[in-house]
């Protein structure tokens, strides 16, 4: 019986623990100074801060989208000036002009597409910084473009 309840106690304190450590390493996004995180629910893998595939479109101001497709593995990201297609697992990023190299690709993870949120923000011209301190990462206007 003492064992049962020191297993039983053990057990408590390491899902406390190990959740409290979760919640102090949450991610934060933000847009031009807009905290978008409730919008973008993002998720850091080994460094990385990914994002739902449809989140993009929760900020407008960006000026592009994602598009939903029939085509399994396949997001679609569109502006005015550029189309991007990235697919789950590969490392590759094809828009009409050129070829990006994904180091991480976009995955699925119970049934929710997630895509590298500086890969995406970075092909359609936006400056992004990590804050370490705030684990914030920033989403700044266009890059300008250079001849």
């Amino acid at each position: 019986m003492k064992m049962k309840f020191a297993f039983l106690l053990c057990m408590i304190f390491i899902l406390v623990c190990s959740n409290t450590s979760y919640a102090a390493a949450s991610v934060h996004v933000d847009v031009n100074g807009k905290d978008v995180t409730d919008q973008y629910n993002p998720l850091m893998v080994k460094g990385v801060v990914f994002v739902s595939s449809d989140a993009f479109n929760a900020t407008p101001e960006l000026g592009f989208g994602y598009l939903s497709g029939t085509i399994d593995n396949l997001i679609i990201y569109e502006s005015n000036e550029k189309t991007a297609y990235f697919t789950v697992g590969n490392e590759k990023v094809e828009t009409v002009s050129n070829t990006i190299e994904a180091k991480h690709p976009p995955f699925i993870k119970n049934k929710m597409t997630y895509v590298p949120l500086r890969l995406v923000a970075e092909t359609f011209g936006y400056v992004v910084n990590w804050d370490q301190e705030t684990k914030t990462v920033h989403i700044i206007g266009k890059q300008e473009e250079t001849p």
